[in-house]
């Protein structure tokens, strides 16, 4: 009887507890627009016209987009996740004597704005984390309930990315709106995210972002929302 035991080899990684130049960071910026959604670079690490860093081990990532999830790939490893609309993740990563990949994908390979993803390469490790940036100021919102009434009673079923238009009787006059996703249904076990956006025009009106982990493929689960 034989034993095969297949193994991928190690790859060499930098990860010295206290690197020789001292605790560094490394600002990049990329922009991700409806002609490109994908951007990615191979960053020299201790070229003169590069990070001047002799390692990357912490990625603090930032998606300043209204609603476009992002797909983030990094490091010599090629590890991967997708960081919501509006948040910032803090994660390790691993990186060699030669270059830093990078990239970043808006999820479903499009999106419809123009919105900057940055990045800061840290030579140092940082404590992981995930945080949702700064919400805008909030204003006064009237809501008299005066001549209330259903704008559209239709149920839609989106099944894919797809532009739905919302037709209703004569001219709407709105002093406030509830609008509500009631039911995402996964088509795969792991995390998911979807959004739906409300938009007259080319002016949007909102977004809910529904995030979860489904045990399995067609698990219903109730996820409501007013925006």
């Amino acid at each position: 009887m034989a034993t095969i035991q297949n193994v991928n080899p190690a790859i060499p990684v930098v990860a010295r507890p206290v690197p020789p130049e001292g605790a560094r960071a490394a600002p990049i910026t990329f922009t991700l627009s409806p002609a490109a959604p994908l951007v990615s670079s191979a960053f020299n690490m201790s070229d003169q016209a590069g990070l001047m860093l002799s390692q990357v081990v912490t990625l603090v990532a930032v998606n300043n987009s209204v609603y476009t999830p992002i797909l983030i790939t990094h490091g010599i490893l090629d590890e991967s996740f997708v960081l919501a609309p509006g948040s910032q993740a803090i994660v390790p990563t691993f990186s060699s004597q030669g270059s830093y990949p990078l990239a970043a994908e808006a999820v479903g390979g499009t999106t419809a704005e123009t919105f900057t993803f940055e990045a800061i390469l840290l030579n140092y490790e940082r404590t992981p984390g995930l945080y949702s940036l700064p919400l805008p100021v909030a204003v006064t919102v009237q809501n008299t309930g005066e001549n209330s009434q259903v704008i559209t009673g239709t149920t839609f079923h989106i099944t894919a990315t797809s532009n739905i238009n919302l037709t209703g009787n004569g001219n709407w006059i709105l002093d406030s709106l509830d609008f509500a996703c009631e039911n995402v249904i996964p088509t795969a076990a792991g995390n998911f995210i979807c959004s739906v956006s409300l938009a007259t025009g080319a002016t949007l009106i909102d977004t809910l972002y529904i995030t979860g982990l489904a045990a399995a493929a067609d698990v219903g689960n109730l996820y409501p929302g007013l925006g």
